[in-house]
């Protein structure tokens, strides 16, 4: 029987994220939409598995234009998402794949937010 696990965070520092899930996982998967009371639409969902390879792809749309990106390979990049600062799209939080363990999935926080809610999912 494979194990599954979900829970939710935010991340308002940069740095190694743990997610410990109890069993050893294979595979990530972190989801990042709008926060609450936007008036533009973002998402971001990428993954990663136990051999390296992470895909994720992210993108936002609002009243002047929008913006799509997409990662795939072996680069690490897990999540990206995109705000407009002073006019301009600006990354705002980011994260790639770090590891995972006996217990415990993680990532790596190179852009903190602590405004937008992560969804993390891991899985053997």
């Amino acid at each position: 029987m494979a194990n599954y696990y979900n829970t939710t965070g935010s991340f308002g520092s940069t740095g190694i994220k743990t997610t410990t899930c109890g069993f050893q996982p294979i595979g990530i998967r972190v989801t990042i939409s709008s926060k609450g009371g936007e008036t533009y639409t973002h998402f971001s969902q990428g993954q990663a598995d136990n051999s390296g390879y992470t895909t994720c792809h992210a993108f936002i749309q609002d009243t002047t234009g929008g913006k799509t990106v997409k990662f795939a390979g072996n680069n690490g990049q897990i999540a990206s998402v995109w705000e407009r600062v002073s006019g301009t799209l600006t990354e705002v939080f980011a994260a790639t794949f770090d590891s995972f363990t006996a217990t415990a999935g993680k990532i790596n926080v190179t852009t903190a937010n602590s405004n937008y809610q992560c969804n993390i999912e891991l899985w053997d």
